[in-house]
C-alpha cells in the first residue's frame, strides 16, 4: 500500500512539473506566463462566463433604455436638452461573471455594463441566482462599469422598460449560472503594476497638448494633485503646488487571473482599475460601453477567455476633458479605444511578469450601512415621483447600503463600496499631507488601502448597489479646485444622497473595522 502511495505521489509531482511549463494564455507576445503557480497551494474551483445583454426576438430593444451619467430627470445633455433615450447602439452592453469557490466558501463577482444599478435589481439578480446555485445571495457581488453612455439601471434618467429590465435580470442571473456550471479546479493568481498613462494622440495622428505640454490620460477633476511629473507641471501653470508625497490618483491596476490546473488554461480574469468611463460625449446618443468595452475585448481576444472590469476609487476620476483632444461623438470611440487598450497593454503585462499565486482561504464578510438621503436634490426627486429612484426604502428617505470585505488567502483583500468612491476612500490622506480650498491642512483620512496589509490590496466602487458620490466629511466642499455644480456646490457633493460626507465616512469606517478584525494575515 505504502508503495502504491509513493508511486501516485510521484504520479503527481511528474504531473506538476510538466503542468509548470504550460502557459496560462496559449502564447503571444504580450500573453501572461504562470508557470511558478502550478506547483504551489491554493486549488480553488473557478469559472466565468459573458451574456451580451441584447434581446434576440426585439431588434429594437434600445429604444426602450436610457442611457446613464451627464444629467437628470431623463435630460442627458441640459446644455442641448438631449433626451436620454437611447437612439442606437455603438456596442452592446454586457455582463460578465467570475465565481470562486473553496473549502464550502463560494463567491460570485457579476459587473454589467451599466452607468447606475438600484437595490432591487440587484436584490432580483442575487436572488435568483442564488436560487439557481449553491452561492448563498449575500455572496453575489453585482457591481456596474459606470459608463455614462450605457444603461440607467438606477431611474433617475428615465430607467428601463420593465420588459428590458427583466431581460437583463434573467440574462444576468444566466451568467452568474454558467460561470457557476464552468467551475473546474484552478489556481488562482494576482498581480498588480502602476498605470503609465501615455500620450493622447488626436484624430490626426498629432499629440494633444495643454499649455505646450503633451496631455497624458487621467487626472483628478477636484484640483488635487497626481503623481506624474507632467501633471505638476500641468498644475503648476495653473496655480496650484504639486505634492507628492501621496497620490491623489489610484493608479494601481489589479488583476485577478483564474486559470485551469489540468490544461494550465485561462479561464477568467478581473481587472480593477479607477477612472470614469466617460470618454464617450454627452452629446451621443447611441449606446457603448466606453473604455471599459476596449480594455476587455482587448484582453479576451489574447488570453480567449472571458474578461471582467471593475470600477476602483474613479469618484473623483476622469480620463481628460473632451475640448482638450477635441473630441466629438464621431470621433470619441477612437479616444475610447486609446485608453482602454493602454490600460488593457499594462495589465498584460502585469500578468506575464509579476503574478503571484493565492494561497488556501477565502474570507468573505458584509455589513450593513444605514442611509438618511437629506440631499435636496434627491428629497424633490422622491417628492415628485417616489419611483424615479428605483430603491428599496428601509423609512421615509432612509436606506440601507452593503460594504463587503473579502480576503483570498494571505495575498489579496478586496474592500468593495456601494457608491462612486472618491480616492480618499481608498488611498486616504496622511497627516499633514494636503491643503484644503481655504488653505489649512485637509484633516487625515484612513483609506482602506491604509488599512490593509495584504501584498496585493483591491478597491472596487459602485459594487452591491450605486448610490452615487462617496465624499469624506474632511474632503466636503474642501477640494482645491472642484468640478463646479449648480449654485456654487462642488459636483461631487450636489450628486451624494447624504450630505456632509458623514455616510461616506460611516462606510469606510466600517469596512475599515472589518478589515482590521481579520486577523488572517496579521
Amino acid at each position: 500500500m505504502r508503495q502504491q502511495r509513493n508511486i501516485i505521489f510521484a504520479v503527481m509531482i511528474l504531473s506538476l512539473v510538466f503542468l509548470s511549463g504550460c502557459s496560462s494564455s496559449g502564447g503571444g507576445d504580450d500573453s501572461p506566463a504562470s508557470a511558478e503557480a502550478m506547483t504551489t497551494e491554493g486549488t480553488f474551483l473557478a469559472g466565468a462566463a459573458i451574456k451580451v445583454l441584447v434581446p434576440k426576438d426585439n431588434p429594437d430593444w434600445y429604444q426602450e433604455v436610457c442611457l446613464g451619467g451627464f444629467g437628470i430627470l431623463g435630460v442627458r445633455n441640459w446644455g442641448k436638452l438631449i433626451i436620454a433615450r437611447a437612439k442606437g447602439v455603438h456596442d452592446a452592453p454586457y455582463a460578465r461573471a467570475m465565481v470562486v469557490e473553496q473549502g464550502g466558501s463560494k463567491i460570485a463577482f457579476l459587473v454589467i455594463d451599466a452607468a447606475m444599478i438600484s437595490n432591487n435589481v440587484i436584490r432580483d439578480i442575487t436572488d435568483g441566482a442564488a436560487a439557481r446555485t449553491d452561492i448563498p445571495s449575500k455572496n453575489i457581488l453585482v457591481a456596474v462599469t459606470h459608463s455614462h453612455s450605457s444603461l440607467d439601471l438606477l431611474g433617475y434618467m428615465g430607467g428601463v422598460s420593465p420588459e428590458y429590465r427583466k431581460f437583463l435580470v434573467d440574462a444576468s442571473i444566466q451568467t452568474v449560472v454558467d460561470a457557476n456550471d464552468d467551475k473546474t479546479p484552478s489556481r488562482l493568481l494576482v498581480s498588480q503594476t502602476q498605470y503609465q498613462p501615455s500620450v493622447i494622440r488626436k484624430e490626426n495622428g498629432e499629440n494633444a497638448k495643454k499649455n505646450g505640454a503633451d496631455l497624458k490620460w487621467v487626472y483628478n477633476r477636484r484640483g488635487w494633485t497626481t503623481l506624474n511629473e507632467e501633471d505638476a507641471d500641468k498644475e503648476r501653470s495653473e496655480g496650484f503646488k504639486p505634492n507628492f508625497t501621496h497620490p491623489d490618483v489610484d493608479f494601481t491596476i489589479n488583476v485577478l487571473e483564474a486559470v485551469d490546473i489540468e490544461t494550465g488554461q485561462p479561464k477568467g480574469v478581473m481587472i480593477n482599475y479607477a477612472c470614469h468611463p466617460v470618454i464617450v460625449t454627452d452629446d451621443s446618443s447611441d449606446i457603448s460601453r466606453d473604455f471599459c468595452g476596449y480594455l476587455v475585448d482587448y484582453v479576451q481576444k489574447r488570453i480567449h477567455a472571458p474578461a471582467i472590469f471593475i470600477q476602483g476609487t474613479q469618484g473623483d476620476v476622469n480620463p481628460g476633458d473632451w475640448e482638450d483632444f477635441d473630441a466629438n461623438k464621431e470621433n470619441c470611440y477612437g479616444f475610447a479605444r486609446q485608453l482602454g487598450e493602454d490600460v488593457a497593454k499594462q495589465a498584460l503585462q502585469a500578468m506575464t511578469e509579476e503574478q503571484v499565486p493565492i494561497g488556501n482561504g477565502i474570507h468573505f464578510e458584509r455589513s450593513s450601512v444605514p442611509v438618511s438621503i437629506d440631499n435636496p436634490l434627491f428629497l424633490l426627486l422622491l417628492y415628485i415621483q417616489r419611483s424615479l429612484i428605483d430603491m428599496s426604502f428601509t423609512g421615509k428617505n432612509q436606506a440601507e447600503a452593503l460594504v463587503t470585505y473579502i480576503r483570498l488567502g494571505k495575498e489579496l483583500q478586496i474592500a468593495a463600496y456601494p457608491g462612486e468612491a472618491v480616492t480618499h476612500m481608498g488611498l486616504g490622506i496622511m497627516e499633514g499631507d494636503h491643503v484644503g480650498k481655504d488653505g489649512s491642512p485637509i484633516k487625515p483620512i484612513e483609506g482602506a488601502k491604509q488599512v490593509m496589509k495584504a501584498p496585493f490590496k483591491m478597491v472596487t466602487a459602485l459594487t452591491g448597489d450605486a448610490l452615487l458620490y462617496l465624499v469624506p466629511s474632511a474632503e466636503w466642499e474642501n477640494s482645491p479646485d472642484p468640478m463646479p455644480g449648480v449654485f456654487g456646490t462642488p459636483y461631487e457633493e450636489q450628486m451624494s444622497m447624504s450630505l456632509n460626507g458623514v455616510f461616506a465616512d460611516d462606510l469606510r469606517n466600517t469596512v475599515n473595522s472589518m478589515i482590521k478584525a481579520d486577523t488572517g494575515i496579521q
